[in-house]
């Protein structure tokens, strides 16, 4: 009897351990890593809002309606750092152009979004697709997801990592 007891819970925990970094959305299983011991400072100066939502009260899931409104609202103008202010006229123009030729990595597809682009960076550096790093914004261009299953993506690789 113990024995049987024993081969179950083997296998729930294998299954549990199998399943830990997979998210399957729209038919597509992308490989997430968590933010691993020593990245979570780098992670928590970059990422200064919470990317998910604080659970409900009573204890009920989001609806994919409430997780698009959380996602868009991510994305929205109100979301800018405080220390963010918009530069004009020639200087800028210049160090803009200076920026793209020699520092293509800037996420500047997200440059209306600021505070989200830390956000951005660290979930293109962690999630695969067939060992791919995957764009943001071909999740939902490339891939269909909407913008629910991306807040779930988003909330998934936020409590992976523990935070």
């Amino acid at each position: 009897m113990e024995s049987k007891l024993m081969d179950e819970s083997m296998i729930k925990n294998e299954a549990t351990m199998l399943e830990r970094g997979k998210y399957t959305a729209n038919g597509y299983t992308f490989a997430v890593r968590p933010v691993f011991l020593g990245e979570e400072e780098d992670y928590l100066n970059d990422v200064i809002y919470s990317p998910s939502p604080a659970p409900k009260e009573d204890g009920e899931d989001y609806t994919d309606k409430e997780l698009g409104q959380f996602a868009i609202a991510l994305f929205s103008k109100n979301m800018k750092p405080s220390d963010t202010e918009e530069k004009h006229g020639l200087f800028a123009f210049l160090s803009r152009l200076f920026q793209r030729l020699f520092q293509p990595k800037d996420y500047r597809y997200y440059v209306n979004s600021p505070g989200v682009q830390p956000l951005i960076k660290w979930l293109e550096r962690k999630v695969t697709y067939h060992g791919r790093k995957v764009r943001f914004y071909d999740l939902e261009r490339k891939y269909g997801l909407n913008k629910a299953e991306i807040e779930r993506l988003i909330i998934y690789f936020h409590e992976l990592s523990g935070f």
